[in-house]
């Protein structure tokens, strides 16, 4: 049998590994195998059906642009000048005031300047600024939510 090279992406290689049934001995040309059979209404006879989801699981996790991962659902809240901005971190970034943000310094400025700051004054590490209850921080304390970054 004549074999051809296909350049994949880690990334396809380990959609196509999830389909394995038996990991350790199964090539990637079997496993595509077996999922072509499935489209093609051809089961092979006492080979196992495989399921192929059409959903992606829901993600647990925000990764930032510089690869920090913080749990979705995380509740971020602040002190500054009087006030008690709230944040919420969700699939697409720090959502504050029905406004989502890529990284939390970006959430922190608004919340500053929500609060009466000037734009240069409103300029924060948003890293530094918004903090996690001790029941949802790594550490188990009050903490901001850089500890995030450390873990």
């Amino acid at each position: 049998m004549e074999t051809v090279q296909v350049p994949l992406s880690t990334a396809t290689l380990d959609r196509i590994q999830r389909y394995s049934i038996r990991p350790l001995l199964e090539t990637p040309e079997i496993v595509l195998n077996r999922i072509l059979d499935l489209i093609e209404g051809k089961q092979p006879p006492g080979d196992r059906i495989v399921a192929i989801p059409t959903e992606r699981p829901a993600p647990t996790e925000y990764t930032t642009s510089r690869g920090v991962r913080i749990p979705i659902g995380l509740e971020l809240w602040a002190s500054y000048r009087s006030t008690s901005p709230r944040a919420e971190v969700t699939s697409e970034g720090f959502k504050y005031k029905g406004n989502t943000y890529d990284d939390p310094s970006a959430a922190a400025k608004a919340a500053k300047r929500d609060a009466g700051a000037s734009e240069t004054a409103s300029s924060t590490n948003g890293w530094v600024f918004w903090m996690v209850k001790a029941s949802q921080s790594p550490t188990g304390k009050i903490a901001p939510i850089d500890v995030f970054r450390r873990t």
